[in-house]
């Protein structure tokens, strides 16, 4: 009885991953940071009862916030290209 992708995996894929790296859209890296971001942070912040809810509540607050700041970036921004037109 022969297993090919056993063969493979041992022999060939692990050496490979280990040489260059995950290949890309196989990384856990950008879920990792979603979940502390998301999940992790929001859940100390908790008081540990009705936990859903708060973690809800907290990531509204952050990506209101983050709205805010993209916008506030978004207008300097602006304000320096059109300080900048009108200079020219």
């Amino acid at each position: 009885m022969k297993f090919p992708k056993l063969h493979s995996w041992i022999y060939h894929i692990v050496d490979t991953i280990r040489e260059y790296g995950a290949i890309n859209g196989y990384t856990t890296e950008t879920y990792e940071s979603l979940h502390k971001t998301y999940v992790k942070i929001p859940y100390r912040l908790s008081n540990k009862k009705d936990v859903e809810t708060q973690i809800m509540k907290t990531v509204n607050i952050i990506n209101i916030i983050t709205i805010f700041e993209t916008l506030r970036e978004f207008n300097n921004f602006y304000n320096i290209l059109d300080s900048a037109q009108r200079n020219s």
